[in-house]
């Protein structure tokens, strides 16, 4: 015989079977080509690189509270990047690549390096399309 379920009822379920049973974060997923195959001087592939270098850090950096500040201090920087803001595109991913390196470890090398290399994009082709 058919059961009527009341969404309401439903949706509490949900949500306390939610709560007993945290997600495990999953690893990022990291692509190569996905990565180095990106133009770096449109803002939309930039906003790719900054939600990827962010995808890195909340697996490995989960309790630390600096990082997100500093990821939107870089996207900030990018986007003014467009009034020859140089200088500060430079010191805003300088910052967020020595508080990843300060952060590093043999076994979050990897990943890191790979979040490393999207600031390290980000901050530099700017000037190699337009120098």
């Amino acid at each position: 015989m058919a059961q009527v379920a009341y969404i309401e009822d439903y949706r509490a379920r949900k949500r306390a079977q939610a709560a007993a049973e945290p997600c495990a974060p999953r690893p990022p997923h990291i692509h190569d080509g996905e990565i180095m195959s990106r133009d770096y001087t449109r803002i939309a592939d930039v906003a790719f690189g900054i939600l990827k270098i962010r995808e890195i850090l909340g697996y490995h950096l989960y309790l630390d509270d600096t990082w997100p500040r500093l990821t939107l201090d870089l996207l900030h920087e990018a986007f003014l990047q467009g009034r020859s803001n140089q200088a500060g595109l430079h010191e805003a991913a300088q910052n967020l690549k020595d508080h990843i390196m300060g952060e590093m470890t043999p076994d979050t090398h990897q990943d890191l390096s790979a979040a490393l290399l999207i600031a390290d994009l980000i901050e530099k082709a700017p000037s190699y399309k337009h120098g």
